[in-house]
């Protein structure tokens, strides 16, 4: 009888130096491959770089169809039957080495993003260099039934320099210029004799500011059209001068390095890589 009542006391001691140790299996289970870190792709901003595509040219000027090509990889297209005139917003595509290439606008990808098999350029590819969280405009200038391309950095300007803006005109005129007034203060931002494109310090300038497209008609100086914005700090603005759809001069200002995080699109990139 009293060797029974030992063994029962051994027993329950065993029992209970196993208890913490099940207790702590079942708080810590072993990790799956889906709940591992590194089985789900970086939606980090840095691993993408940014590009748009501006399309400049006059009112005959062609529809054009743009993409991208990295190695043996599909083409991907960056702007499709795009008319003169048109600034498309920035694109996320993986660091590396492309060729760029214009296509008749009437090349178009289907509902997959893939461009037909016969599709093929009528300008030649021109090398690009995409590098991490970097903001890049490709801009396609259609002049006397030529397409050139040109490849922009879209650098951010230093917290000292203040806000900037960049002037490009692609009308060729002699008799335009640019105002700006800011706090009821007028002042020229840029003139032909300046050149194109032309980079023009924003520092001091912070709040609702007017700008002007102004061109000497009939001897006086006349306002072509006017544009209303507000300067934030540490900004860079690009104001392009060129002739619209319908052959009248015209201007717009756009935001440059400045995208939003698109985390959706950015994992689906990443995925399909």
């Amino acid at each position: 009888m009293r060797s029974n009542s030992a063994l029962l006391i051994l027993l329950i001691a065993l029992l209970a130096s196993f208890q913490p140790a099940l207790r702590l299996a079942a708080q810590e289970p072993t990790p799956t491959p889906e709940a591992s870190p590194t089985s789900t792709p970086s939606t980090s901003r840095s691993k993408v770089s940014f590009v748009r595509l501006w399309y400049v040219g006059g009112a005959k000027s062609p529809r054009i169809t743009a993409s991208f090509k990295s190695g043996d990889n599909e083409p991907r297209v960056i702007g499709s039957h795009v008319r003169p005139g048109r600034l498309g917003s920035y694109r996320m595509f993986l660091p590396g080495a492309y060729s760029f290439v214009v296509m008749d606008g009437n090349v178009v990808p289907d509902t997959t993003g893939k461009l037909p098999s016969n599709a093929s350029p009528v300008t030649a590819p021109i090398p690009v260099i995409l590098k991490p969280d970097t903001f890049q405009t490709i801009v396609v200038e259609e002049k006397n039934g030529r397409l050139l391309s040109a490849v922009l950095d879209d650098i951010p300007p230093k917290p000292e320099e203040g806000s900037r803006l960049r002037v490009f005109d692609y009308t060729g005129s002699k008799e335009d210029s640019v105002r700006m007034t800011f706090n009821e203060k007028e002042s020229e931002v840029w003139n032909p004799s300046q050149g194109t494109p032309f980079e023009k310090s924003l520092a001091g300038i912070e709040g609702l500011a007017s700008l002007h497209l102004l061109s000497k008609i009939d001897g006086k100086q006349l306002v072509l059209s006017a544009y209303e914005t507000t300067i934030e700090p540490q900004k860079s603005y690009s104001l392009v001068i060129f002739f619209d759809r319908y052959g009248q001069k015209a201007f717009t200002l756009v935001d440059d390095a400045s995208a939003p995080y698109d985390k959706v699109e950015m994992e689906a990139l990443l995925k399909g890589h």
